[in-house]
């Protein structure tokens, strides 16, 4: 799954709109951020009255309330959505999402640039009796934007990867601190425990 590119400051493009809207909840596409191969999509929705936490994950994971619907149908006819089928996913991800139930924010990714011509972003929020709506943009001023990325350095693979940093069995165990506030709180923890067993507390006790 590739991620937005580390090394780039993102154009923004001029596409921007409320996708949805009812009496009662509103979801807007509020900025679209292009990197030279992907796309950043931050989306907003606004809902009148609290009654359960707004679902934005999508994808089929399971969530309380049921997720929003939303799809990109692109000028060649392919398909990037947050349907719970991975055929249909077109190399969208979530890129992650907070709120409450009256306003939540979700940062969509797409790992590719569209292709040019017009598109069509569909929306529904069943749960909510959204309807199904579709707004069209014009995928040239995503392409247009790429000229405006700025490059800072040329991307290069890690040279350390998690296993680097893990810490071994015998010199990188953690002690645990027997001063200070740290260690009050860790030697009431053991006492409330009765763990006398450095590898049950999977620390190392160090004499201060």
């Amino acid at each position: 799954m590739a991620r937005l590119p580390a090394n780039e400051i993102p154009a923004r493009a001029d596409i921007a709109a409320v996708l949805n809207r009812s009496a009662d909840l509103v979801l807007v596409l509020s900025s679209t951020w292009v990197y030279t191969s992907a796309v950043r999509f931050e989306i907003d929705v606004y809902k009148r009255e609290p009654t359960v936490p707004l679902a934005t994950y999508g994808f089929g994971r399971p969530e309380r309330g049921s997720t929003f619907l939303l799809a990109f149908e692109w000028a060649d006819d392919t398909i990037s959505s947050n349907l719970p089928i991975s055929e249909l996913h077109g190399g969208l991800v979530h890129a992650g999402s907070h709120g409450g139930p009256q306003q939540a924010h979700i940062t969509l990714r797409l790992d590719h640039l569209p292709p040019a011509g017009e598109f069509v972003i569909h929306s529904a929020w069943p749960y909510f009796d959204l309807a199904e709506d579709q707004v069209s943009f014009e995928a040239q001023r995503i392409i247009d934007a790429v000229e405006h990325v700025q490059t800072l350095w040329p991307q290069e693979v890690p040279s350390f990867t998690a296993s680097d940093t893990a810490p071994t069995t015998v010199d990188g165990v953690l002690e645990a601190p027997t001063t200070g506030w740290f260690g009050r709180q860790f030697t009431a923890a053991t006492q409330r425990s009765k763990t006398t067993d450095p590898e049950g507390t999977g620390f190392h006790v160090t004499p201060g």
